[in-house]
């Protein structure tokens, strides 16, 4: 019988071990499909029941993408007209300056003091694992933020 491992080889794209190719600096997984790579669960593999699918245009899940989360209550504290709180801060492991924060409210802000008007404006930004909220009153008047949740999570 002949040795397959050449041609497994050349069908993975892997180069031979003894190769000057065969370097830490170009060693990776790769793997293609002529139309999707498509991740399954309980499933040998139907074309329909993926979880995850792959292709040349677009990555999709058929499951939820749960990402770290959390909560930060924000400030009740005074904000004097046309200025900024300071940095109200919550903790969220793996954040970079570089990444995005999402943020939504935990519940309607219509009726809260300050935020269902528009008087409040919310800027987020993430630093070393932490995603920071600066609350600014844009008006002439001082305005008492009313007691407000925001969910927070890095964008993904």
């Amino acid at each position: 019988m002949p040795n397959p491992i050449p041609q497994l080889r050349a069908i993975a794209r892997c180069p031979n071990p003894n190769s000057n190719r065969n370097q830490e600096a170009h060693s990776g997984i790769a793997i293609g499909a002529p139309i999707s790579i498509s991740g399954y669960i309980a499933n040998a593999g139907d074309g329909a029941a993926w979880k995850e699918r792959l292709t040349a245009t677009q990555k999709s899940f058929a499951v939820p993408i749960k990402t770290p989360g959390a909560t930060l209550k924000l400030s009740t504290n005074e904000i004097a007209a046309h200025t900024c709180s300071v940095a109200q801060t919550v903790a969220l492991a793996g954040l970079s300056p570089d990444s995005v924060i999402k943020r939504s409210f935990a519940r309607t802000p219509i009726g809260v003091a300050g935020y269902g008007t528009g008087t409040l404006q919310i800027s987020t930004f993430a630093t070393t694992d932490t995603a920071d909220f600066v609350v600014c009153n844009i008006t002439s008047s001082s305005v008492t933020p009313g007691a407000i949740a925001v969910n927070v999570r890095e964008e993904q």
